[in-house]
């Protein structure tokens, strides 16, 4: 076939798959594909005979791109548990953008006659590339497999994989919740405690992470003890939020920062002093935004702005008689090394090299090292996504420019969360005394920027985008004034003590969370500060 073949080919596909996800299989004829494609009608049907054909192609990509996530993932000699958690969870992900046109779609694949059922020989490839999967998912383990099922199991496997597919089609719960419990329910790795099991080399930490229909007890408004928190950085995106949520729950919400409206200013140390005390929990937000160019002036900003306002509060902390029971400071997930081997959790995470790691490692350690016996938690955010500001307003201006492609070669890890659940996540350590040390902020779920990239053009942005090659990023990073290691740096922050600890995500997966945002941004370009 000639290169104008397979992109024509190529264009069919999209445009027959977004038109199934956006209006639903039987709306979609092939006329409207091949309008929507910009082809005759004739040459579609040179290239697919039917809708059913296109069905088999979607059962490829799906496939082909199942594989490609989920074997990197899979832990040779890890438990059989495991590595179908992965190969479960990772084939939920690939299919999560289709999960709108999947309910519909459910009469014309069930019956076994349908060309378009997954049992049908017109599906024979791609059922082969399932089973081949599970087949390998097996081979990885460090259960050996009877030699009696040997030819059995990796088809029974799959049979199970379609059953936790049917649900998810029919699973309403945000993000389709339910189904991330089912995969993560009972079983072997089950019976053991959360605290001991091992963590899976994949997407998920192998912990289990409570769901959000179990509350805390700060959303059901039994926070007792509670009463006063300090906010320093209350200006800021997260600080913003966070105010609003404790004043809306009845919380006395004390604020130090550069302005005057604050309680106390960074300039009056006894101040501080002052404000700390008589309070529950401490919550230090403060440091200039790092999306700007490394340069001196820039770099010292960056520095002052976290190193020093961290250890003037431990300063002020050793002179408060009624200290707050908990110092929750700001850091970074960016202090790990660039990861696409592995996550990197709490314990067994490996610490990078570099500015943006030196400024996490200073910030943490005037921390840790302040002379006052509060505990302390340093908070390792990952990438803070939400309405009205954070990360995804850069994302959302690409995809709408058409630029919404992979940056880079794509593989590189996005590590994310919520706002909503930075909010949470921070209730939830002041509500779990047993927690102190770094704590890592992040989703359950991490993605590539590949998919991360599809996803925001699938939800926000456009069907179709120009993919962002490294020299262009750095181009237009100067352009900016920012770096392109934002975005370029491989993120896999693995939220170990937050599963172990039962933590509750309200937004757990990113089609979730972009769900959710997009209900509130506005059309058109959104507003981005420049460095």
């Amino acid at each position: 076939m000639s290169s104008r073949g397979i992109e024509t080919r190529e264009k069919l596909v999209a445009t027959a798959l977004r038109l199934f996800r956006d209006e639903g299989f039987a709306a979609t004829t092939m006329r409207k594909i091949a309008t929507e494609a910009e082809i005759s009608l004739g040459n579609a049907y040179y290239y697919f005979a039917s809708k059913d054909e296109l069905v088999h192609e979607l059962y490829l990509v799906i496939q082909r791109d199942h594989r490609e996530r989920a074997l990197p993932l899979l832990r040779q000699g890890g438990s059989l548990a495991e590595n179908l958690a992965i190969v479960l969870h990772t084939g939920l992900d690939v299919m999560g953008p289709y999960h709108g046109f999947g309910g519909a779609f459910l009469h014309v694949a069930l019956p076994t006659a349908s060309p378009s059922s997954p049992f049908s020989a017109e599906s024979s490839d791609a059922r082969s590339m399932a089973v081949e999967l599970m087949r390998e998912a097996l081979a990885a383990s460090k259960q050996k497999t009877p030699a009696s099922l040997e030819t059995q199991l990796p088809t029974l496997l799959w049979l199970s994989y379609l059953g936790v597919t049917l649900h998810w089609v029919t699973d309403s719960s945000p993000g389709q919740t339910r189904t991330r419990s089912l995969v993560d329910g009972p079983g072997p790795d089950h019976r053991q405690s959360a605290h001991t099991r091992p963590a899976a080399s994949g997407t998920r930490s192998g912990r289990r992470c409570r769901r959000p229909d179990d509350k805390s007890r700060f959303c059901r408004g039994e926070h007792k003890t509670m009463k006063t928190v300090v906010v320093c950085g209350a200006s800021g995106y997260v600080g913003q939020h966070l105010l609003r949520t404790l004043e809306s729950n009845g919380v006395d919400v004390r604020t130090i920062g550069r302005g005057g409206t604050s309680d106390a200013t960074w300039s009056d140390e006894h101040g501080v002093a002052d404000v700390l005390s008589g309070t529950d929990l401490l919550v230090n937000l403060a440091g200039r935004s790092v999306s700007c160019r490394y340069n001196k002036r820039n770099a010292d900003d960056i520095f002052s702005s976290r190193v020093e306002t961290t250890a003037l509060l431990g300063r002020a902390l050793t002179r408060t008689p009624q200290p707050p029971s908990l110092w929750a400071n700001a850091s970074t997930g960016t202090i790990y090394r660039d990861a696409r081997d592995r996550p990197m959790d709490e314990k067994n995470g490996e610490l990078g090299k570099g500015f943006s790691v030196a400024v996490a490692r200073a910030w943490e350690h005037e921390l840790f090292s302040a002379p006052t016996p509060v505990r302390k938690v340093a908070l390792r955010m990952s990438i803070v996504l939400g309405a009205g500001g954070g990360a995804i307003n850069p994302f959302v201006n690409l995809a709408r420019m058409g630029f919404g492609g992979r940056m880079g070669d794509g593989r590189q890890m996005f590590s994310w969360i919520h706002i909503a659940d930075v909010i949470r996540a921070i209730i939830h350590v002041y509500e779990n005394p047993e927690i102190s040390g770094p704590v890592n902020i992040a989703s359950p779920y991490p993605v590539t920027n590949t998919d991360m990239m599809r996803m925001v053009r699938a939800k926000l942005g456009r069907q179709y985008g120009f993919p962002t090659p490294g020299w262009m990023l750095e181009f237009g990073a100067r352009i900016i004034r920012t770096e392109a290691e934002l975005v370029t740096k491989s993120r896999w922050v693995s939220p170990g003590v937050l599963a172990d600890s039962g933590f509750q995500y309200q937004f757990p997966t990113l089609e979730s969370a972009l769900n959710q945002i997009a209900q509130e941004i506005p059309r058109g370009l959104l507003p981005v500060s420049l460095g």
